[in-house]
């Protein structure tokens, strides 16, 4: 899982600094790669002192199922009246 993180990790930074080299901007998406950068570093510490997993290749992971993330809101249907008050013309 650790393993699996660090990977995903260094995808997501070569992806942002692509992104920034393709805007020509050096700060766009700064933020991100700094704090990508750190947890990086926290996770492959974890790593090394605790979970000793390997880290697999990046063409070795399977791709994030769309199912897996959580659902924010439920879509409920609008009444057909929105006001009590509205007055038909």
């Amino acid at each position: 899982m650790v393993g699996e993180q660090i990977t995903r990790l260094n995808q997501s930074i070569d992806i942002l600094k692509q992104a920034q080299t393709r805007a020509g901007n050096p700060n766009f998406f700064a933020d991100y790669v700094n704090k990508a950068t750190r947890l990086v570093a926290q996770a492959k510490k974890d790593n090394d002192f605790i979970y000793h997993e390997r880290v697999p290749e990046p063409s070795a992971l399977s791709p994030i199922d769309k199912v897996a993330s959580a659902r924010l809101a439920k879509q409920t249907p609008l009444p057909e009246k929105l006001s009590t008050h509205f007055r038909d013309l």
